[in-house]
């Protein structure tokens, strides 16, 4: 019954529905500074894997998982709330080299988080997404789950939230401060 009922991914919408609004209630809030701070957020992950002086830093697997499902997650999170997505050209994010990125760690680990871009982006099908990028998640193989929450990013935030208050009194306060703001 849920299953029809309930969102594949309710933290993602919840998150995209909230900061779409609260771009609408207060316009002096430009959509692009959204835009910039995820892209900045990816780059920074992204940046952290690629350069070896960086990268010699990350020395455990779990912190290596952390931010590449950050890096996924900010990616999928942008082309929600980016009303022309995040595989256009003039992507604040570059979508291609995070791609690439994760294209070049152990596959078993990182199959789902390739799956959840193609899956439970918004955009993905677009004919404005480059043809690279479709090339380069085309070969990527459908294993179940597809969701984002499998693969633990938004499990992960919502645990910490979950840890702090419960998941009811946590939406409370979310409606409540989006009313309040």
């Amino acid at each position: 019954m849920s299953l029809f009922y309930a969102e594949a991914t309710p933290m993602l919408k919840l998150i995209s529905r909230y900061a779409t609004q609260c771009h609408m209630v207060d316009a002096m809030v430009p959509m692009d500074v959204t835009s910039e701070c995820l892209a900045a957020m990816a780059h920074i992950c992204r940046g952290l894997l690629v350069k070896p002086s960086l990268r010699s830093r990350v020395t455990r697997d779990d912190t290596l998982m952390l931010l590449l499902r950050v890096m996924t997650g900010v990616i999928i999170l942008y082309d929600h709330i980016d009303p022309y997505g995040v595989f256009r050209k003039a992507s604040k994010l570059d979508v291609k080299s995070c791609v690439r990125l994760l294209k070049e760690q152990n596959p078993k680990n990182v199959q789902c988080l390739l799956n959840a871009i193609k899956y439970s982006t918004l955009h993905f099908t677009d004919e404005t997404t480059p043809r690279v990028i479709k090339q380069l998640l085309a070969s990527t193989h459908a294993a179940l789950p597809l969701s984002v929450t499998h693969c633990g990013f938004f499990e992960y935030i919502f645990g910490l939230l979950n840890s702090w208050c419960s998941a009811p009194r946590f939406l409370q306060a979310l409606t409540q401060t989006a009313t309040n703001w």
